[in-house]
């Protein structure tokens, strides 16, 4: 038995922190930003991020990755194996501490595909004769269950901070007032199946990213972090401001981080 005390406190544990936001609200360049990261590349997106950090001030970045839709031969997947070749890849650190005991932390970018890549592993697992690539109701308690191995089971198992990216869809409303115009309501996280609903209880954190226009035609990065009206979905655990402009990158999240990613 453990037991936390004022004196001994509970040692803390590795963080899982999800990462939503629109396609160019700078997810996976945060992502990279994150010290002794290694990345789980599902949707190979990481040269543009990548150009603007090192034209950004950021020459000296540095990260390993795995490539989830290639083999080791260099041939592309079927989308259908791609959720086992990432498992795989997880268990492999798990079980290799000492080969991976320089890296941190591991960013899944971007659980979008992964949701793809969950899809195609149950229709594939079915082989079903009729209506093949089709979802029905019975396809979706799997789905579920892969799921929960993926971000619950295989990433806890390699005891390193997760990060983890995922876009965002928006729900809107006609507006009352103007007609044939919408308004947003509310930001989701793109995550079939029931478990974009519950998509924040795998995680200790869920921050928002979005960019905004600022002086100069210029553009910041905004963080969210406190679940509000349009997004019930996040959560703060590090005691991160509600809001909060990335002005420099990771940087600005350092003084929260002390202790766990510092």
């Amino acid at each position: 038995m453990n037991t936390s005390t004022p004196q001994q406190p509970k040692p803390p544990s590795p963080r899982k922190i999800l990462l939503i936001g629109p396609p160019g609200s700078r997810k996976t360049t945060l992502g990279l930003q994150f010290p002794n990261v290694y990345v789980e590349d599902c949707d190979r997106n990481l040269d543009g991020p990548e150009h603007w950090l090192r034209s950004n001030g950021h020459k000296d970045l540095s990260y390993s990755y795995n490539n989830v839709r290639y083999d080791a031969s260099s041939t592309m997947r079927d989308i259908g194996d791609c959720y086992n070749a990432l498992c795989d890849d997880l268990t492999l650190i798990a079980n290799s501490p000492k080969d991976f005991a320089q890296f941190q932390t591991i960013f899944v970018d971007s659980l979008s595909h992964v949701n793809e890549f969950l899809i195609r592993h149950v229709l594939k697992k079915q082989a079903k004769t009729k209506n093949p690539m089709e979802m029905e109701a019975r396809d979706w308690s799997p789905f579920k269950s892969y799921a929960y191995i993926l971000l619950v089971a295989k990433l806890e198992q390699t005891n390193k901070h997760i990060i983890c990216s995922c876009h965002e869809i928006k729900l809107v409303e006609n507006d009352p007032k103007q007609l044939m115009v919408e308004r947003v309501i509310g930001y989701e996280p793109f995550f079939q199946g029931k478990v974009g609903d519950i998509i924040g209880a795998f995680f200790t954190d869920v921050w928002r990213l979005e960019t905004r226009l600022a002086p100069g035609d210029k553009s910041e990065t905004i963080l969210q972090t406190t679940r509000h009206a349009k997004c019930e979905h996040l959560k703060n655990s590090l005691g991160l401001p509600a809001e909060l402009v990335l002005k420099d990158g990771f940087k600005t999240l350092e003084p929260y981080l002390k202790g766990l990613f510092v």
